[in-house]
């Protein structure tokens, strides 16, 4: 930057990210896995509901060392799923998964 000006560092950073940023999103559109069961279930909510889906921590059980958290997952507060993980972001990602699970079996 300082040799060169910002010019050169955009140059450059284009060079090096966006053919990253093109697989990437290539990868994407070619595998529909690429994208979590989190946000699978908030496009669903959007769509259905034109609401976000809300996720709470409903419980946390064993020692400090071994931690297992149950949450759950609202629209409009109404229960859609809940899950279990060893950690906050996993009981969320469960508590998503079983939500589309349900919103599957009902039609």
């Amino acid at each position: 930057y300082l040799d060169s000006g910002l010019n050169a560092v955009k140059n450059y950073l284009h060079r090096l990210f966006i053919p990253v940023a093109s697989h990437l999103v290539s990868q994407q559109s070619e595998s529909p896995s690429f994208i979590d069961a989190k946000n699978l279930f908030q496009q669903w909510a959007l769509a259905n509901f034109a609401s976000n889906p809300e996720y709470a921590i409903i419980d946390v059980t064993g020692p400090p060392h071994a931690r297992e958290f149950t949450a759950e997952v609202r629209v409009n507060n109404l229960l859609y799923g809940t899950g279990k993980g060893k950690r906050k972001q996993d009981a969320t990602k469960a508590a998503a998964e079983d939500a589309l699970k349900r919103c599957q079996l009902q039609g």
